[in-house]
């Protein structure tokens, strides 16, 4: 009887979590619906199609959760429907390849069943999906107007079957997840129910304690050892729940990895595209691609920062600041936006604050310019100010530093406060097409603020605005930062002439490291996978290996051990390069590879890392020009012809988009504003590189256009002298 009611009640909870999956899949594939039918019918004008396929699904969806939810009738009805949904966007788009990959997100949506069937179903229906469509393609077919495509670059069964295999491969690894989910599901279950029963027996036990002490001292000790038995067990099960959750988040954080790639050349390609495209009508489709993009690229980016922060791998990183310059640089940034709505922007720092402080500078600016940012999006008239306060003086002499960011916009509802804070929660009653957002943000600032021993708050008054909080304890006052000389002047390293094997399946990334080691003496070998890279070293002649690991063929831990073992060349400098955000990947490499590169590549790190493996010399450059010495008017017609040539590449540079050749102008720049110590222009240098090397169109855009500004300070700094 007892394992009969222990069976009937893990029924019970597993009808429980079915009906709560159920509703959460209804949602969902409404949103697959209203995609299908408003926006990934944009491109080729698709909406009847979407609207025909669309609606016809979930007319069988409303049906099936009426009269089936919580069955498997109705998890196999969705399993199709998000197949069908998959069907449906490849189609809209004509077989485009970027498509296929919501067949891998339908298939990870499915995990939110505890059940292994639908996932089966789904996989299944995806391969005789591409089957029939590459036949129906291969025939020529046409419906609504358009030919039947499952491949935009041609049909063969040789796709199909490749396609086939990469859902078998994630069918797998989704198999081990889901059954992974359900065994944990059931031995909490269970062990919760032993908890219970056990507790009561103690209780038992206890009340009748007094007249049965000796002929139940037994008893108890046994019950004793029983709970602690039960708590080992509730103990590895917590563990193992904690495992799997660790699993997810590195999970997601290796998908957001892979689609931030093709998701930037999207980006990128379509900006440059919109100066080539003059009817209105495909401006419109081409800035709804472009806004599209940006809106998921920064979803992708919450998301990373989310799962690192919950697998733990956020790193803090603290360095002395200047909060004068600290704050300027933030507000400067937001001034345009504040300026077009007509709001007041301003910021100030207590008088009591220490200018010098040693903090985590990349979250704290993290935390500021979502909050700054939020304030302007829902401030439509009024002013956003931002202050930094001085709270309580340690004995340390460390301080707790205070953040406000304060607006007079439309205000939170006092039951909205707490839960703004959580992950993918919006306000109650927000117009999320007004106001955009996914929820993500302040989660993940509150999130980093705890992470820096701290703490994120807020007060609202609906329709008077907001104030976010932001304190830190425990902050280090800094001695004043003085920029050295040697900073500004890179000594010039002359390295001897060294054969460097470059090995990456991607030519651009190759193409960015040649360039980036330009004007050395160096001569470059290509290879685009390990195998190649191999039979190169085998050759003979290389000094120095730049090795991606992520290839194909071979990859570069295979390549490594097939270079140090078969070839048995231990000496050869291997040097890893790597996109990889985890901290075990990173150790992993550190322990194998003569170095660490981490992508974007850093033009410092790359040269201070072949400094440990080639031979070189250092010439000291000429001492600095004093800011009294007089240079001849000769000179400055000399720079200013310089500067008029590189105003006039940057401009170019502005209308072509080429990120890679603003890499590189960013690094000559970079070695004149070091010739001539000219350190505005060395900072404006590093930030066109950075932005170039990060894909960031908006930023480098920005740099661009205010170089004029710049070389305008030069001018007017050499006219006073």
């Amino acid at each position: 009887m007892k394992q009969l009611a222990k069976i009937n009640d893990m029924n019970a909870a597993l009808n429980e979590d079915f009906l709560n999956a159920d509703r959460y899949m209804l949602w969902i594939l409404i949103g697959h619906a209203l995609i299908g039918i408003f926006i990934t019918s944009l491109y080729y004008g698709t909406f009847g199609l979407g609207l025909f396929i669309g609606s016809a699904v979930m007319l069988n969806v409303f049906i099936g959760y009426r009269y089936l939810k919580g069955t498997i009738y109705f998890r196999m009805i969705a399993a199709l429907a998000i197949v069908i949904f998959s069907a449906l966007y490849i189609q809209q788009h004509l077989g485009r390849i970027e498509m296929h990959f919501h067949v891998f997100i339908g298939l990870a949506i499915l995990t939110v069943y505890k059940d292994i069937l639908p996932l089966l179903t789904a996989a299944f229906a995806v391969v005789a999906h591409h089957f029939l469509f590459n036949y129906l393609q291969f025939s020529h077919y046409i419906f609504f107007g358009d030919p039947i495509m499952i491949f935009s670059y041609g049909c063969g069964i040789e796709y199909v079957i490749l396609h086939g295999v990469m859902v078998a491969a994630e069918t797998i690894v989704l198999y081990f997840i889901i059954r992974n989910l359900r065994r944990q599901f059931v031995t909490m279950i269970n062990l919760q129910k032993e908890t219970s029963s056990s507790n009561e027996e103690l209780i038992t036990i206890n009340e009748r304690l007094d007249d049965m002490v000796q002929q139940r001292t037994a008893q108890i000790v046994s019950a004793l050892d029983e709970q602690k038995v039960l708590t080992s067990q509730l103990e590895h099960a917590k563990i193992e729940a904690e495992s799997a959750n660790r699993l997810k988040s590195e999970f997601l954080a290796n998908m957001s990895h892979e689609i931030r790639t093709p998701l930037n050349a999207v980006i990128g390609f379509s900006d440059l595209l919109e100066n080539e495209v003059e009817n209105p009508k495909h401006r419109g489709y081409l800035e709804a691609i472009k806004n599209g993009g940006k809106n998921l690229l920064l979803l992708i980016n919450d998301i990373l920062d989310l799962s690192k922060i919950e697998a733990g791998h956020m790193k803090l990183e603290y360095h002395p600041v200047s909060l004068d310059v600290f704050i300027r640089d933030i507000t400067s940034m937001f001034t345009q936006i504040a300026n077009k709505k007509g709001i007041v922007l301003v910021s100030e720092i207590a008088k009591d604050v220490p200018n010098y402080v040693i903090i985590d500078e990349i979250h704290i600016r993290q935390i500021l310019f979502n909050l700054i940012s939020n304030a302007l999006k829902f401030t439509q008239n009024g002013q956003v100010s931002i202050k930094i306060e001085q709270g309580s003086i340690h004995d340390s002499g460390d301080i707790t530093l205070v953040c406000i960011v304060k607006d007079t916009g439309i205000g939170i509802p006092l039951k909205d406060q707490a839960k703004i804070f959580e992950s993918f929660i919006q306000q109650e009653g927000q117009d999320t097409r007004q106001y955009g957002g996914t929820g993500l943000g302040l989660a993940i600032c509150r999130k980093l603020a705890h992470l820096m021993g701290g703490e994120l708050s807020v007060e609202s008054i609906p329709e008077k605005g907001s104030t976010f909080t932001l304190m830190i304890d425990n902050i280090e006052v800094s001695q004043p930062i003085f920029v050295s000389e040697d900073l500004l002047v890179e000594e010039n390293t002359l390295f001897e002439p060294a054969t460097i094997l470059v090995v990456d399946d991607i030519k651009e990334n190759r193409f960015l490291m040649i360039e980036t080691l330009k004007g050395y003496p160096f001569t470059f070998i290509e290879a685009e996978n390990g195998k190649i890279a191999v039979d190169e070293v085998a050759k003979g002649g290389i000094d120095l290996v730049l090795m991606d690991i992520r290839m194909p063929v071979m990859n570069g831990f295979e390549a490594l051990h097939a270079i140090r073992n078969d070839l048995n060349m231990s000496d050869l400098p291997l040097i890893a390069v790597t996109a990889s955000v985890m901290k075990h990947d990173l150790h992993k490499l550190e322990q194998q590879f003569n170095g660490v590169l981490e992508k974007p590549l850093n033009r410092s790190i790359l040269i201070a890392t072949l400094k440990k493996h080639l031979p070189f010399s250092s010439v000291t450059p000429a001492p600095k020009i004093s800011t009294e010495t007089i240079i001849d008017d000769a000179t400055v017609e000399v720079l200013g012809k310089l500067f008029d040539e590189l105003l006039s590449e940057s401009q170019e540079l502005l209308k072509q988009g080429d990120m890679m050749a603003i890499g590189s102008f960013a690094v000559a720049v970079i070695d004149n504003g070091k010739n001539y110590q000219f350190a505005p222009l060395i900072e404006w240098g590093e930030r066109l590189r950075i932005g170039a090397e990060g894909f960031e169109i908006d930023q480098v855009e920005t740099q661009l256009r205010n170089f004029a500004t710049l070389i305008e300070a030069w001018r007017n700094l050499w006219k006073t002298k």
